[in-house]
């Protein structure tokens, strides 16, 4: 069930619940539809979502972890570790003296 219909059953409306939180009804429109690149962000947007959550009823925690996951920018994919394929032909690395010593015989 999304936030909307989620608020509806509550018997809310998106008047009643600027009006008693002076929330624009913009960003409470912004918030049931997920898109929070409208919010003001930071510390304004994690209170608007509270707020919102406590006057509909609905799990603040899951609606700021979908707010999170949602603006969060993704993680870095890690580096990737290059083998280098060995060639028949290729001689063991040895240190110089080494191959003198075994060049002596």
């Amino acid at each position: 069930m999304g936030l909307e219909e989620h608020r509806r059953r509550a018997g809310v409306t998106l008047e009643q619940i600027s009006d008693s939180s002076k929330i624009s009804k913009r960003f409470l429109v912004a918030i049931e539809q997920g898109d929070y690149g409208v919010l003001p962000g930071g510390l304004f947007t994690t209170s608007y979502i509270r707020q919102y959550a406590e006057a509909t009823g609905a799990d603040a925690g899951e609606i700021l972890e979908h707010f999170r996951l949602s603006t969060e920018p993704p993680p870095e994919p890690k580096p990737v570790k290059r083998v280098e394929a060995s060639r028949p032909d290729a001689s063991p690395i040895l240190p110089k003296w080494a191959l003198r010593l075994f060049s002596l015989g």
